[in-house]
């Protein structure tokens, strides 16, 4: 077997277990939040958790962790909730935090 036929033979293992990415419809079809899009992310997460067992944020202590070594700061939390639609979050940091 030349080499070219052996390179051939290996790209045509690969593209067998390898996910397409393209067309992007293609790359979008394996996404676990397609169809899901009109959703926010907890109605999305609920589905998810419901449906297929599976999580879609770490655990709370992760995201503690991360505020007592500096990785996210007060200022990320009023940021990301200010993004978050809906008035039922606590206006605080020190609040969200909990």
């Amino acid at each position: 077997m030349t080499a070219l036929t052996k390179a051939l033979v290996a790209a045509d293992a690969a593209c067998a277990r390898v996910a397409p990415v393209w067309p992007l419809q293609a790359f979008v079809a394996v996404n676990p939040y397609l169809g899901m899009a009109d959703l926010s992310l907890p109605q999305a997460a609920q589905r998810l958790a419901r449906v297929a067992g599976a999580r879609t944020l770490q655990p709370r202590s992760v995201y503690l962790a991360a505020l007592d070594a500096g990785e996210i700061a007060p200022e990320d939390l009023l940021a990301a909730r200010a993004a978050m639609p809906g008035g039922d979050l606590p206006a605080d940091a020190a609040a969200l935090i909990g």
